[in-house]
């Protein structure tokens, strides 16, 4: 993709000005766990709006739902599978700045991950993971063909 198809400048957050705004979501050089109720502090100089998305992670027990989320939010995957026995709703801070845009903004990603098995097994799990959703995510895994033939199925019931 040539550099000017990307929405966001690519390198800005490495840069001196986007330093600080990376600071602000790690600690000790780690991305930083964020609770419920928190975010990032920034000092009022450098304060910027924060667009939130909400995206659903949807797929077939094992095909690594958990681990992109764990990945995305610098933490560890888990060392054995087990899945996900109901909704784990992980909140991510980004920060980045739109290309021709003079100020950065704050994405602030809810992730929920849900269990195949519960989705099937609790009939109101699905209606919560798609309420104000903005994106699924449908995965599937390389080596379990199965998990991506299913795809079609599981797009239409989401």
């Amino acid at each position: 993709m040539a550099e000017q198809d990307w929405a966001l400048e690519p390198g800005w957050l490495l840069s001196p000005a986007g330093r600080p705004y990376l600071d602000s979501i790690l600690h000790k050089n780690q991305r930083r766990v964020f609770g419920l109720l928190e975010r990032p502090a920034l000092p009022p100089a450098l304060a910027v709006p924060t667009v939130t998305y909400k995206l659903f992670l949807a797929g077939r027990s094992g095909v690594g739902k958990t681990a992109l989320v764990a990945w995305l939010g610098g933490t560890p995957a888990p060392a054995a599978h087990h899945e996900t026995l109901g909704i784990e709703a992980t909140t991510l801070f980004w920060p980045a700045k739109p290309r021709g845009s003079g100020r950065p903004v704050l994405f602030q990603l809810h992730l929920w991950d849900c269990g195949d098995g519960a989705l099937r097994k609790f009939e109101h799990l699905l209606p919560a993971c798609k309420e104000e959703a903005d994106a699924a995510l449908f995965l599937f895994s390389f080596t379990d063909r199965a998990s991506f033939e299913e795809l079609p199925a599981l797009m239409r019931r989401v």
